[in-house]
């Protein structure tokens, strides 16, 4: 069990990487910098503007104004 009494500021993420590579040393992703892009990945998705941008996003992907130029792109890869 992992137990940290510390603040944020003071090596809290560094500690926090070292335990968790230790309790899962067959996985990948817990460097320093990846705990700090998770942490913004998470304020970023939790945000309501944030979620709504993405899902603004999400619809132009599938929109068909985007899905021409890719399906031309495909014919152009099955071509001899």
């Amino acid at each position: 069990m992992i137990l940290i009494k510390e603040r944020w500021g003071s090596g809290v993420v560094k500690q926090l990487s070292l335990d968790l590579r230790r309790e899962f040393p067959d996985a990948d992703g817990f460097s320093v910098s990846n705990l700090w892009y998770m942490k913004k990945w998470y304020c970023f998705y939790t945000q309501k503007e944030a979620v709504q941008k993405l899902q603004r996003a999400v619809g132009e992907l599938e929109s068909e104004k985007l899905q021409q130029p890719v399906r031309e792109f495909e014919k152009q890869l099955t071509l001899p």
